[in-house]
Formats: structure tokens, sequence, C-alpha cells
């Protein structure tokens, strides 16, 4: 069989589970943040019955992503997120050895609320002017937004 190759890639849309905080390796002196993912899926059990469990992803950002994600992002915030699936290894002080799985993030979005550009990308300044537009105001602008 011809190899065709093989791809890691993980999508995730759920929301953060706490506020991001902005943290750093003490190795590199690289910033990053932890964030805790939830997703859900609806489905009916055997016997027809609703069941919408909740899975928790674990999921690390770097560099100016993380920096902008623990500014904006708080518990609740809906993200958009693409990334690999990465599995660490390490022995504890007391020779138990542990593992766990993490999405490492290459791309993150912010869903929703004002910033609506990957957040690789500085977000706009905010303007509370503009939060409070009349009905007639709001359909004259919302043809230009390029999101």
């Amino acid at each position: 069989m011809a190899d065709v190759g093989s791809r890691n890639l993980v999508l995730l849309l759920g929301y953060l589970g706490k506020d991001p905080e902005l943290q750093t390796n003490l190795n590199t002196g690289g910033k990053f943040c932890v964030l805790s993912v939830a997703t859900k899926e609806k489905y009916k059990t055997r016997d027809g019955k609703p069941h919408e469990p909740t899975e928790w992803h674990r999921c690390v950002v770097w560099g100016k992503a993380a920096e902008i994600i623990a500014k904006y992002g708080k518990k609740g915030t809906l993200v958009d997120i693409q990334g690999k699936i990465k599995r660490k290894r390490w022995e504890t002080k007391e020779g138990d050895k542990r593992q766990r799985i993490e999405i490492s993030v290459d791309s993150l979005t912010i869903v929703g609320g004002k910033l609506k550009r990957p957040v690789e990308e500085e977000p706009p300044e905010e303007n509370p002017e503009e939060d409070e537009l009349s009905p007639e105001e709001y359909e004259s602008k919302k043809g230009n937004d390029p999101y």
C-alpha cells in the first residue's frame, strides 16, 4: 500500500471553563496560556433520552496569541481552536510515570463579542461610542464588516 501520509489536526468550538492566565516558561522565557475548553455533543441514548455530555480539553497557546487571549478571554468565552494533539510524558520525583493529552494551539479565534478575528492579530481599540448604535446606524455599518 502506498504511503499517503498522515495528519494530526484538531478543530474545537467550545467555551472557556475559566479565565485564561498568562504564564512564563521558566526555561525559555516564552509566554503561554493553558486553556480549559468545554465542548458538548448532543444525542439520544438507546432508550431515547437526550444526552449532552461535556468533554474538557486542555489547550496550550503560545506567544502573542497567549497574551491576547489572556487579555480578552474570560470564562464562558466561545473560542474556535485549530491545533494538534500532543502527549506529554514525565516522571514525578517519586518515580511515577505520568502522561496527559493536550492540544497545542496553532490558531485561535474568539467567536462573537467585539473581537472577531484570529488572536494572532492585534485587536482594534475599543470605542464605547460604537457599541450604542441606532438600528439605522447598525444597518448602514453592517455591510462594512470584513469578518
